[in-house]
This record gives C-alpha cells, structure tokens and sequence, in this order.
C-alpha cells in the first residue's frame, strides 16, 4: 500500500440503534434498540473490496 492507497483494518460497525458488548477485548454480542438495525464484521476481500458480513443481533426488550 502507498499513502494514496490506505490501509483500512479489519473491525466492526454497527447501524444506528445497534452496540457492540464487548467482555475484556472479545466481542460477546450486538445488541440493537429495535428489530432492524445490526452489527457487521468488516474485512477485505483479496481483491480489495469491502466485505461487510451481518453479526446475530439481540433485539433489547424495553424495562429489562
């Protein structure tokens, strides 16, 4: 990679209304507001494309 070309790391993302748990440095789970939103792992193909893969997300109950 050159600095016109920078590296992005592997990691997560999360939509609005989603979180990620984590338990020390380990993701435990994704966790949303709402059914919809959702956690993603995110990774590079070899080719170089953006590979975004949807994690289970728990849906948190109101008062719980």
């Amino acid at each position: 990679m050159t600095a016109s070309q920078p590296t992005i790391l592997a990691g997560y993302a999360t939509d609005d209304g989603a979180g990620l748990l984590y338990r020390g440095t380990e993701l435990a789970e994704v966790v949303a507001d709402r059914e919809g939103p959702r956690g993603y792992q995110v990774s590079r193909s070899a080719d170089g494309a953006v590979v975004e893969t949807a994690l289970p997300t728990r849906v948190l109950k109101p008062g719980v």
